[in-house]
């Protein structure tokens, strides 16, 4: 933990002067908001409700196609979620939002009891959305719908089974709440968009332009950190320690490493539409194409074994080579930062408070 507070205390001192030597105040904060963060949880609300339909229609006439149907647009709204999941602060922290989406990582298997618990008791009042949402926060998310859709009986909602596909349509309605709740509150006046736009000093959260972009910049830090050490740790070879592909994130509908590559699709996006590339003009220039290049290897590595059932993939040698590269690739974005961007710019790097030291 204290390579990784190390590294990304650098990256923050490495951008955070920037702030003070442009010429004029960057709209970095509008453009992330306007451009990459408003659409987003817009497009996460469109995919639930999408799949709210495709559940009902389920339900109501049930079968193979509508199954099916149900499914993709369950991968739908996994892709949707997971372009915008990296967003780790404002609207989605509050009420257990984030966790209400995605319960994740679940490291004792806290929803997959839950949701198994719920299918054996038949639990009536779960089949109401609202009254689902009172109860716990990890029978209300992406992992507990997986399960319904793609888990132990599921082929049985090809057929009539009243509570089973009711629960589903339940959670994915939780979803839908919880997606619309965020973007309302992005979407309030004066609110934390209008704040990133124009920080000022009376402002609660945002002051100053160095605090916008270090959450800006934070998105990009954590991201990577977390693509590296928890979606992609636990089923690569890494120092000794084995692969487990039980506990790999969506590995029942086959979405892991799509919805990592969405993951990185979402931070590349972000990078795209927020401005921060102008920063790097001149002799400074290769800055975003230095980016894009490692954005553009990982993104094609992921698609190579995107449809590989991840059992498979943890077991195939080749395949745990390419897992390998792209944990080595989201390593480079971040050291990209402190080894090469660093030394361009003659930034020295500091140490997080919380190290320890």
């Amino acid at each position: 933990m204290k390579q990784i507070s190390i590294v990304v205390a650098a990256l923050l001192a490495l951008f955070l002067p920037l702030a003070s030597v442009r010429a004029e105040p960057s709209p970095i904060g509008e453009a992330v908001a306007a451009n990459f963060i408003l659409p987003g949880y817009a497009a996460l609300v469109e995919a639930a409700e999408a799949e709210q339909s495709a559940i009902e229609t389920l339900c109501a006439a049930p079968g193979d196609e509508a199954l099916d149907f149900a499914r993709q647009e369950f991968r739908d709204l996994v892709i949707a979620w997971s372009r915008i999941e990296l967003i780790r602060f404002g609207p989605v922290l509050a009420d257990n939002r984030i966790d209400r989406i995605l319960f994740w990582p679940d490291r004792r298997g806290i929803a997959l009891r839950q949701i198994q618990g719920l299918l054996a008791e038949r639990d009536l009042a779960a089949l109401d959305a609202e009254n689902l949402r009172q109860k716990s926060v990890a029978l209300q998310g992406l992992g507990s719908l997986e399960y319904v859709l793609f888990g132990t009986g599921a082929d049985e909602l090809a057929a009539p089974n009243d509570y089973r596909c009711a629960l589903g349509l339940a959670i994915a309605g939780a979803i839908r709440a919880t997606a619309e709740e965020v973007l309302a509150d992005w979407q309030v006046s004066e609110g934390i968009a209008a704040h990133l736009a124009n920080p000022v000093p009376e402002n609660a959260d945002y002051r100053t332009d160095d605090e916008v972009l270090s959450e800006v910049l934070g998105i990009f830090i954590h991201g990577y950190e977390l693509l590296r050490d928890v979606r992609l740790g636990p089923i690569t070879e890494f120092e000794g320690t084995e692969p487990n592909a039980r506990v790999a994130l969506y590995r029942r509908s086959e979405m892991t490493i799509e919805s990592i590559a969405a993951n990185v699709a979402g931070l590349e996006d972000l990078f795209n539409v927020s401005g921060l590339a102008e920063l790097f003009t001149g002799d400074l220039s290769w800055v975003p194409d230095s980016m894009h290049f490692e954005l553009d290897n990982f993104a094609s590595t992921a698609d190579q074994i995107a449809d590989m059932p991840i059992e498979a993939a943890v077991a195939d040698e080749e395949v745990q080579g390419k897992l390998g590269y792209l944990r080595i690739v989201t390593q480079s974005l971040q050291a990209m930062a402190t080894q090469q961007i660093a030394v361009e710019l003659g930034l020295s790097a500091g140490f997080s408070s919380l190290d320890g030291d």
